[in-house]
């Protein structure tokens, strides 16, 4: 073969050759998949900790044990609905919101709202997710609004803190 014909193989070869890495993946796309976490998960664990200054409480304790928090999460569009019955007056409240996939969890951000710090969550979260466990888990900084604070934890509502009071949030959703 001459090489006049060996251009056309050449060129496709380079072609080839930027296409993803050896394995053939794209090392810009997550690991996860939608398929890999959507469903419907129960919040297990809703903990505050505000770093010494009070001691650690699980939150999750004193919400109505019979409609805890869930989280539905979409597998075919990158859409999210969180759902809750507010600790203040007890209304059922659905939050919608979006999620990207990262390599090993979700990014979900919540729509503009007030209704996810009724359970001091932030609008936006970066969740790991544990396929073994089934789970979506944070555990971070925040600074928790001393109003929603004190309807969760009311005997704190006399003590010196400042507003917001900065602390370390863990939240934990498991598939069901």
């Amino acid at each position: 073969m001459t090489i006049r014909g060996w251009a056309p193989v050449l060129a496709m070869a380079g072609v080839l050759a930027g296409c993803g890495d050896d394995d053939g993946t794209d090392p810009d796309l997550p690991d996860l998949t939608r398929a890999d976490v959507a469903g419907v998960y129960d919040m297990t664990r809703l903990t505050f900790d505000p770093q010494g200054s009070l001691p650690l409480v699980d939150l999750l304790d004193r919400l109505d044990p019979t409609d805890l928090p869930d989280l539905r999460i979409s597998s075919t569009e990158d859409s999210l609905q969180l759902t809750f019955t507010d600790p203040d007056g007890g209304l059922l409240r659905i939050v919608d919101g979006s999620y990207q996939l990262r390599d090993d969890g979700i990014l979900v951000s919540l729509e503009d709202s007030p209704d996810p710090a009724k359970l001091l969550l932030p609008r936006h979260i970066e969740y790991a997710f544990d396929e073994n466990e089934e789970t979506l888990a944070f555990t971070g900084a925040v600074s928790a609004d001393t109003a929603r604070l004190f309807v969760l934890v009311p005997e704190w509502s006399g003590e010196p803190v400042t507003s917001p009071l900065p602390g370390t949030l863990g939240v934990t959703f498991r598939r069901n």
